[in-house]
């Protein structure tokens, strides 16, 4: 069951409109598996469980070229907050990591686009 969500949009940024079925729709383009969504951009994520989620998982998001302050890391149909170091790691290059199920990254990343913020979404499909 694919869940809709009609944000709100600036046209510069990118929303997401549906996740579930092991999908997203991002900014009209459909992706499989898992993503980091950018607020200009959009790439497959090899993540498939909280568990395989490193430090390396994210360097897409710590070396990128657009620069982010805030990631959203969505877990799955659960919240899990399997941080090993992560957050610490994030915050010495000035990200702010928050942990959550995949569907509250996903609402709450469009709330921040919506804002106009530097966040960032690393989110494993469910």
């Amino acid at each position: 069951m694919n869940i809709n969500l009609s944000p709100v949009t600036v046209k510069e940024y990118q929303f997401i409109q549906t996740y579930g079925d092991e999908t997203f729709r991002i900014s009209d383009i459909r992706y499989e598996g898992s993503v980091i969504v950018f607020p200009k951009k959009t790439i497959q994520w090899g993540v498939v469980s909280p568990e395989s989620i490193t430090i390396d998982s994210l360097k897409p998001i710590i070396f990128g070229s657009e620069k982010i302050r805030i990631l959203l890391i969505g877990c799955g149909q659960e919240y899990k907050n399997l941080e090993q170091g992560i957050d610490s790691e994030l915050r010495n290059h000035g990200i702010f990591c928050e942990w959550m199920n995949t569907g509250a990254a996903c609402r709450t990343f469009n709330v921040l686009m919506a804002e106009a913020r530097d966040a960032a979404a690393a989110l494993i499909a469910i």
